[in-house]
């Protein structure tokens, strides 16, 4: 059974004009088989070449950086070559040895800052949804204006003012000849 596209109401230039969409042999609603009559072709072979060498070049260009560093992290040693003279593992061992506490309090705080996340989400989405009480909306706006501060904004509004004093504490202290021992 064929599906003439000029006589269907639901069909307007491949795509689908209502929430259900309209399916291969024309049977609509929430229990037929979702696939949605497009204008769609079969790319040529030369056709996917070319798509999927522009996606890999994409690819390739915007994670150099991340395949360089990597790269760098199992190299010793790397001078105007373009990939490292050696590979170890002894980079990792370093600095598992010499940071193993920071690495597990990472991912202690991580995980913790993770399930509170979840559960406050949780809360929160439950009484916008869920409840009828007074303030949800404002609750949901809350919630949300947390989404539109960038994250930079966020990291130089915590740690810009204890730079500075740092820097004015360490001015104090060279000033009087005294030093800080903490960075000794």
């Amino acid at each position: 059974m064929r599906l003439e596209f000029a006589d269907n109401p639901f069909f307007i230039h491949g795509l689908c004009r209502l929430k259900t969409p309209v399916c291969r042999f024309g049977v609509t609603g929430p229990f037929a088989i979702h696939e949605c009559v497009t204008a769609k072709r079969e790319l040529k072979s030369s056709e996917k070449v070319l798509a999927y060498g522009v996606v890999i070049l994409i690819l390739l260009v915007f994670l150099s950086p991340h395949i360089g560093l990597l790269l760098l992290s199992f190299g010793t040693i790397w001078s105007f070559a373009p990939l490292p003279d050696a590979y170890t593992l002894q980079n990792y061992v370093t600095m598992w040895e010499g940071s193993k506490t920071y690495i597990l309090n990472t991912f202690l705080y991580a995980g913790i800052a993770a399930t509170l996340d979840v559960m406050i989400g949780t809360a929160i989405a439950y009484i916008v949804i869920r409840t009828g009480i007074f303030g949800r909306k404002w609750l949901d706006y809350l919630a949300t204006a947390a989404l539109a501060v960038p994250a930079l904004s966020s990291v130089l509004a915590i740690y810009a003012p204890s730079t500075v004093l740092m820097c004015l504490f360490q001015a104090n202290l060279w000033q009087a000849g005294g030093s800080l021992s903490l960075w000794h």
